[in-house]
């Protein structure tokens, strides 16, 4: 009976201390890694579960970038049964940056004030991240953003790519 007290103490103190060292950039990385794996297996339920509403989107019928913020889950699955039936895609997650040190280094700026960075600003949270898609030539293709909220992250968006992204 002791032993099993012992084991039983021991797995629950290893797993709060797994959780505890577990950073908001890890769990983001961990979404979007979640979300990418089943848009590259065509599985739309299992990439619902790793996002949340709102969600934005690009508009494709814009002539300038813009993102549409779509508040119901049907409108998501529908868009993302389109982007799972294009050839190719995203290969991998790159690089992660906090919306916090983004918006830090924007300031006050006009690139602050732009709707399109705003509207990332306001559905990824002050806890929020983009996370960096990389092609199979380790070129830009696009951006997962990714709202931490304590325990959990979900993507709550994808964003064009608006530059170079690195393989980590």
């Amino acid at each position: 009976m002791r032993l099993l007290a012992v084991v039983t103490l021991t797995v629950l103190v290893a797993g709060a201390t797994a959780r505890a060292d577990d950073k908001p950039e890890d769990r983001a990385k961990a979404a979007a890694e979640s979300f990418l794996k089943a848009l590259k297996a065509k599985d739309v339920p299992a990439a619902l579960k790793a996002a949340d509403v709102p969600f934005l989107l690009p508009d494709l019928k814009a002539k300038e970038p813009k993102l549409v913020r779509v508040e119901k889950v049907d409108a998501v699955a529908a868009t993302l049964k389109l982007v799972v039936e294009e050839k190719g895609g995203p290969a991998a997650v790159g690089k992660i940056q906090s919306l916090a040190d983004l918006r830090k280094k924007i300031g006050d700026g006009e690139e602050g004030k732009n709707p399109m960075v705003k509207a990332i600003f306001e559905a990824g949270g002050d806890g929020g991240f983009l996370v960096s898609l990389v092609d199979e030539t380790k070129g830009p293709a696009g951006m997962l953003l990714v709202r931490v909220k304590g325990e959990s992250a979900k993507v709550v968006g994808i964003v064009p790519s608006a530059g170079p992204a690195k393989k980590e």
